[in-house]
């Protein structure tokens, strides 16, 4: 898989009479932001958003430790086999800067393990557990209530974090206390406490 790159292809130029290619359309339609890479394989950035934010400890020292409300994205490549879907699962790439290697492993696991459950076609149940899992920041017991992270990332995560609020931020409308109106972020200052 690590020969794919980005095609010019559409999903209308997908063969709708291939199962592979027409469940690939099926899920870009739900996931429009869905990299075509070829008639049979795809990337897909998971947003990494947790639920609640979630306290991020950069290697051992507690004392470098923050609250973060977005991670980078999870970028998540498939590509399809001849014999997929009845006999063979899908080929799954997994990466992200930040997520573990233990943890890539473990979720890589988990999907394969939906497909031998199944047996059939799974991109959507994938990407839906990716989806899920991301909103737990992929943490395992969520009783640990932080995550663990490289202190070489510290710098990259928190701007990362800070772009993401930013940008939320920018994509609402508030209300304005002196006019009553309602306002794009373009006309108010943003207070911080």
């Amino acid at each position: 898989m690590d020969d794919l790159l980005p095609s010019s292809l559409s999903v209308d130029d997908l063969d709708q009479d291939d199962e592979r290619s027409s469940e690939i359309a099926t899920v870009s339609y739900i996931f429009p932001e869905l990299t075509l890479l070829g008639p049979h394989s795809f990337s897909l950035s998971i947003a990494v958003s947790p639920g609640s934010p979630i306290l991020v400890v950069f290697s051992d020292d507690s004392a470098a430790a923050r609250t973060l409300s977005h991670l980078p994205p999870l970028q998540l490549t498939v590509a399809l086999p001849e014999s997929y879907p009845l006999e063979a699962p899908p080929n799954i790439k997994l990466e992200s800067a930040w997520v573990t290697k233990e943890i890539l492993a473990r979720l890589h696991k988990e999907l394969v393990s939906l497909w031998e459950e199944m047996r059939d076609q799974v991109l959507y149940a994938v990407i839906d557990h990716l989806i899920q899992r991301a909103e737990e920041a992929f943490i395992q017991d969520r009783a640990a209530e932080s995550l663990m992270v490289s202190k070489d990332l510290e710098e990259e995560l928190i701007a990362f974090n800070k772009k993401a609020l930013k940008d939320e931020f920018n994509r609402g409308t508030y209300e304005c206390g002196v006019c009553l109106g309602m306002l794009i972020p373009r006309y108010l200052v943003r207070a911080r406490y």
